[in-house]
């Protein structure tokens, strides 16, 4: 739609900080391949430590997705040349719906647990079409850089889409009638993981701050890290 409607210079560009943007899923992917089997084994038990290691993995998660998008201008410069500087400026809101990523694939996991694969059908289906539309209207009225925003918000509506779909089943396959999930902090986390992404859009433009924000993030990430490492080697001891 980019390369139609725009042209196909542009369409390089969007592809190349998208992929810039994308990296950090392959952290994610090692981080949900290991947490499956332990989701599996434990979704049934009453005691388990779903909630508290599955906020952590993804608050982990989240500080990694933020912290690429505060290094998006020197990525960016080892990466591609000058002419792909002016759109570090699609990467925020890119990078947020990346998150959203983790969110989706964590419900997914409870309904492929559930054998009801067709809800994520549905949810990337409803998705997929809303992201289509919102692509021709936003690049015909803002251009190229609109995409970035238009997959941000087809991402928040899959991942609410699969977070209902996963309790639904949940609730009506268990009598115990609590969700898999801490709901309200996977929310909380989504929208502060988003909108520290979209601050970038201002702290670009202050490399002295966006450094500071930088190691807090940094020690941030590490801390978390530890304590989850922590978390899962005490209860794989048991």
């Amino acid at each position: 739609m980019i390369s139609r409607m725009v042209g196909n210079s542009e369409v390089g560009i969007y592809s190349t900080l998208y992929t810039v943007s994308s990296l950090s899923l392959l952290v994610w992917s090692a981080i949900n391949s290991a947490f499956i089997p332990y989701l599996f084994q434990n979704i049934e038990n009453r005691d388990n430590k779903i909630k508290t290691i599955s906020t952590s993995l993804m608050g982990a998660y989240a500080a990694i997705a933020v912290l690429l998008t505060f290094f998006a201008p020197e990525i960016v410069r080892i990466l591609a040349t000058e002419e792909y500087y002016e759109a570090i400026y699609i990467m925020p809101p890119i990078a947020g719906g990346v998150f959203l990523t983790s969110v989706s694939n964590m419900y997914s996991n409870v309904l492929v647990y559930y054998k009801r694969t067709k809800y994520i059908m549905y949810a990337a289906v409803v998705a997929a079409i809303l992201n289509v539309v919102l692509n021709y209207f936003g690049i015909r009225a803002f251009g190229y850089m609109a995409a970035a925003y238009t997959t941000l918000i087809a991402y928040v509506v899959m991942s609410i889409m699969l977070a209902h779909y996963a309790n639904k089943i949940r609730f009506k396959m268990t009598e115990k009638g609590n969700t898999v999930y801490d709901d309200r902090k996977v929310l909380l986390m989504s929208v502060a993981s988003i909108a520290i992404c979209l601050s970038c859009l201002v702290w670009y433009y202050n490399t002295t701050v966006r450094y500071v924000l930088i190691c807090v993030l940094a020690f941030a990430a590490i801390y978390i890290g530890k304590k989850t490492f922590k978390t899962l080697k005490q209860k794989w001891e048991k």
